[in-house]
């Protein structure tokens, strides 16, 4: 809802950006302005904009691999300041609420409580989900997910499907509850009915998860 009513009072094209930049680890204005079919220029100004207000840094990276070579490249990335519109559920009351739950229930109260809420999720999504074959499920799933606040990226693989996530809301409450982190890699495995693999990557200093979706 925060990130719907973002878009409604931000500058033209500012929360498009942000969230592009967010689904790379550090992107060109070249390679931006093809993503959001706009002139370089345009972008290129949106971007400078969006330095100055603290959102954006510029980082040199070298070229991908396959364009020739040469120097590294300007690229733009996230900084800190921009995380404000991705959500996150590790706010203070949601940690307190685990701590007391822990004091009162045990100390795998917090595990069951966000195992149960997993689970209703994983229900609320099939209802949800449409396609017919897995990448379209997939890349249903990660249209649904992106609206809740995730930011996921669904591409075609060679025998495989994959989705890259930028930002998961849950992130930090998995690092407190490790044992949470199964329950989550289930549900993926329980909504699209195929096998899963996660890899965790960090690339230029920033984190990703790589989900490889496999037919059963």
């Amino acid at each position: 809802m925060f990130l719907r009513e973002l878009r409604k009072i931000a500058r033209p094209h500012w929360f498009d950006i942000l969230f592009t930049v967010k689904q790379s680890s550090g992107i060109s204005v070249t390679k931006l302005a093809k993503k959001m079919k706009m002139s370089y220029m345009g972008v290129k100004q949106h971007c400078e904009d969006l330095e100055k207000l603290g959102y954006l840094v510029t980082r040199r990276q070298p070229r991908e691999k396959g364009s020739g070579g040469g120097r590294p490249e300007k690229r733009y990335r996230l900084t800190e300041r921009a995380g404000i519109f991705f959500p996150s559920f590790d706010n203070e009351f949601t940690t307190d609420l685990l701590v007391s739950l822990r004091e009162a229930y045990g100390a795998n109260a917090p595990e069951k409580l966000i195992f149960t809420y997993l689970a209703h999720k994983t229900t609320a999504y099939r209802d949800q989900i449409e396609g017919d074959t897995l990448f379209d499920r997939a890349s249903s799933f990660a249209k649904i997910r992106n609206r809740e606040g995730h930011v996921c990226l669904c591409q075609e693989a060679d025998d495989h499907v994959e989705v890259l996530e930028y930002h998961h809301p849950l992130a930090a409450i998995f690092e407190k509850h490790p044992a949470t982190l199964r329950m989550e890699r289930n549900l993926w495995e329980q909504v699209l009915n195929c096998s899963v693999r996660h890899r965790e990557e960090e690339i230029s200093g920033l984190k990703q998860t790589r989900i490889q979706l496999y037919p059963k």
